[in-house]
């Protein structure tokens, strides 16, 4: 996330706290989940790939969704309200293209709303099935969801597959092959985003229910503040606290969240970025002579790390907190 970003969320935040009615507050949470999964996701040289990858999130958050529950989606007023303001945000994001040749939301110009539509006809014809089948109490399309999340993993994580899926990408989308490389694939949040998946899924397995609507769960995976670097929180501990709402004072929260927000700045943007300068890297691995200097840069290296990954947990956790959502520390 960029300052501007933390600053947009921690508004948001505030703003979603104060809103005086639940359900609407839950409405403008889903949206802004939705909103921000696309916001994040970085521009990447393939067409139309910065859309279609927080499409994919949004979708594969509710066929898992529909593979786990036991009900009916369809017969609760709740449930099909949260998935109708899913489906309008999407569309309305892609709409966006009519508006701008730049992308206001996305990363760049949107596709076109005939191939988008058809996609979400599909996805929730496969959730109809994979909730049918769940309800039958079978668990293969457990199984099944829980073998493609780790292979997906595997792949993102593989320099090599990586660089396979950029190439069929780009044939696909008629640009050159010759072109691609590993990092045109990026998928913003996608492991955290995955491991609270996983986390559903193998409990569900074991035989451990969770009686979530669509939209608590869809919170849940997809909590903005913690899209980027986590904290990855129990889905029963995160629901049972978004459900009863903040257990605290709006002003002790405010106090409590901007500390952590200032302490992540900190560690993040002061410390991170100024030993990012000195750390040991590919670039300046050949210019060290002397052996000391080279363990300097090296120490310097996992500082930063430590300082960027703790710097980015504290800021998730301050915003959520002035949301009312008071995550665990990493």
């Amino acid at each position: 996330m960029r300052l501007p970003d933390i600053f947009i969320l921690a508004g948001l935040m505030i703003l979603l706290r104060l809103m005086p009615h639940s359900r609407i507050r839950h409405g403008a949470l889903i949206i802004a989940s939705c909103v921000f999964l696309f916001a994040f996701q970085p521009t990447l040289p393939i067409r139309e790939l910065d859309f279609t990858l927080p499409l994919l999130t949004i979708l594969l958050t509710l066929c898992v969704y529909a593979a786990f529950s036991v009900q009916n989606p369809l017969t609760s007023r709740k449930n099909l309200t949260d998935g109708i303001i899913i489906g309008i945000t999407i569309i309305l994001i892609a709409a966006t293209r009519f508006i701008s040749y730049d992308g206001i939301v996305t990363a760049s110009r949107p596709p076109q709303l005939m191939k988008i539509i058809p996609t979400l006809v599909l996805s929730l014809l496969l959730c109809y099935l994979m909730n049918t089948a769940a309800r039958k109490a079978a668990k293969w399309p457990l199984k099944v969801w829980i073998a493609f999340i780790l292979t997906a993993l595997v792949i993102l994580k593989t320099p090599y597959f990586c660089l396979l899926l950029s190439r069929f990408s780009r044939g696909i989308t008629g640009q050159a092959i010759d072109m691609a490389a590993s990092t045109d694939i990026r998928w913003f949040g996608f492991s955290y985003i995955a491991f609270r998946l996983l986390s559903i899924l193998i409990d569900t397995v074991k035989g451990r229910k969770a009686d979530l609507s669509i939209g608590e769960f869809f919170v849940y995976v997809c909590f903005p503040p913690a899209l980027s670097a986590g904290p990855i929180d129990r889905w029963d501990r995160f629901t049972k606290e978004y459900a009863a709402g903040a257990q605290t004072g709006f002003a002790e929260d405010l106090s409590a969240g901007l500390g952590q927000i200032m302490l992540g700045l900190f560690h993040k943007f002061l410390l991170a970025d100024a030993l990012a300068k000195m750390a040991l890297s590919a670039q300046n691995a050949r210019q060290f002579i002397h052996t000391g200097w080279a363990w300097t840069a090296l120490l310097a290296y996992s500082l930063q790390i430590f300082f960027d990954f703790s710097g980015y947990s504290e800021i998730a956790v301050g915003l959520g907190t002035l949301f009312g959502i008071h995550l665990p520390k990493n």
